[in-house]
C-alpha cells in the first residue's frame, strides 16, 4: 500500500510540474476595423484563401531548426489555422492600401471584379536571424481573364537568435505586410 501511496504522489508531482501556464494565442492580423461603404468608383476585388504547403497549415506556430527540421513553439500557437491566418493579414494589408470597401474574401456579385490568388511557397523563422516569406500570385481582372497578371517575390525581416514568440509573430506579420504592399501595386497598376 505504501508502494502505492509514492507511486501516485510522484506521478502527481511531475503530472503538476508538466503544467505550465497556458499557450499564448497570437494571430498575424490586427482587430478587423469597421468596413466602409464601397466606393463608387473602386473597382470589386475578391482575395481567395492563401494556399500554402500543407506541413504550415496548422495552428503550431512553426520556426526552422535547420535546413530539413521545423520545432513548433511550446508556449505558444496560431490562433487559426495559418491559410487563414495569412489570408486575414493580407485582407487588412490590402484594405488599408486600396479604395474603401472594395476588397471581399466572398465571391463579388459582379463578374468583371479582379481577382486575387496567392501561394506561398515558404514562410519560415530561421534560428540564423531571420524570418523569410516566399510567395507568387496572380491577378485576374475579370472571369474571362485566361493568364492574368502575376508576380512573385520574397520577402525578409530581421530577427533576433533568440526570439521570443511574440518577436517571431511580429516579425512574420511584417513580411505578410510587406506582401500586401506588393499586391496592392500590381492592383493599382492597369491590366495586363
Amino acid at each position: 500500500m505504501r508502494i502505492i501511496c509514492l507511486a501516485l504522489g510522484f506521478s502527481t508531482l511531475l503530472a503538476s510540474c508538466a503544467s505550465g501556464p497556458p499557450p499564448r494565442i497570437y494571430l498575424l492580423a490586427a482587430p478587423a476595423q469597421a468596413s466602409s461603404p464601397q466606393a463608387a468608383n473602386a473597382a470589386p476585388v475578391q482575395l481567395q484563401t492563401v494556399l500554402l504547403p500543407d506541413y504550415l497549415d496548422t495552428t503550431d506556430i512553426l520556426s526552422r531548426a535547420g535546413p530539413h527540421e521545423l520545432a513548433a513553439s511550446r508556449t505558444a500557437n496560431w490562433g487559426e489555422r495559418l491559410s487563414q491566418g495569412i489570408t486575414h493579414a493580407l485582407q487588412a494589408g490590402l484594405e488599408s492600401r486600396l479604395p474603401a470597401g472594395s476588397l471581399t474574401l466572398n465571391p463579388p456579385a459582379s463578374a468583371s471584379a479582379a481577382q486575387v490568388l496567392v501561394t506561398v511557397d515558404a514562410f519560415d523563422a530561421w534560428p540564423d536571424g531571420h524570418c523569410v516569406l516566399a510567395a507568387h500570385w496572380t491577378i485576374l481582372r475579370s472571369t474571362t481573364d485566361a493568364g492574368g497578371q502575376t508576380g512573385q517575390a520574397s520577402f525578409t525581416s530581421p530577427l533576433a537568435t533568440n526570439a521570443d514568440d511574440a518577436a517571431r509573430v511580429a516579425a512574420m506579420a511584417g513580411v505578410v505586410d510587406q506582401l500586401s504592399a506588393r499586391i496592392a501595386l500590381a492592383l493599382q497598376r492597369p491590366g495586363v
